[in-house]
């Protein structure tokens, strides 16, 4: 397990816990396990250790981490990750805009094809419907979870 996590890999305390930064983490299987780990792996894995451990997870290099991260946001209604998870609609990887999309949709009760977005369109197709829906849709990441939006509001 320390590898996993020293990698910035996704970890099962975390993916219910997306909130919690790493040394959150870091402290709780210390004192459960005695686990160690290299600091200097952490500190090149989670650069902003005190921001919540799914942020990091969904800027990280590796595709499969941020299409976990962004299924995880979704599934917990974490509007506090909307900014990055809708960065991931324009991620290089399909699949990972497939998820940001399912994601995305979830949370805010909308349906993006309304704003003209297609997870399989090519980037340049895709770069009008992402200035709508980032000025759209980012403002509703402070609204109530109850609340919907939609592309004609």
């Amino acid at each position: 397990m320390p590898e996993m996590i020293e990698a910035g890999h996704p970890n099962a305390c975390n993916l219910c816990h997306l909130d919690e930064p790493i040394d959150w983490t870091l402290q709780a299987l210390s004192e459960w396990y005695g686990s160690k780990f290299r600091e200097s792996r952490i500190a090149q894995s989670y650069p902003d250790r005190t921001a919540p451990t799914g942020q990091n997870w969904l800027t990280h290099a590796h595709e499969p981490v941020r299409l976990v991260a962004a299924d995880a946001a979704g599934r917990q209604n974490a509007r506090w990750a909307l900014p990055q998870i809708i960065e991931q609609l324009d991620d290089p990887y399909l699949l990972n805009r497939q998820f940001a999309l399912m994601a995305v949709e979830r949370m805010l009760d909308v349906h993006l094809s309304e704003f003209g977005y297609q997870f399989y369109m090519t980037q340049a197709e895709r770069q009008q419907p992402l200035t709508t829906i980032r000025g759209r849709l980012l403002p509703a990441a402070n609204q109530p979870a109850t609340e919907s939006v939609s592309a004609g509001d």
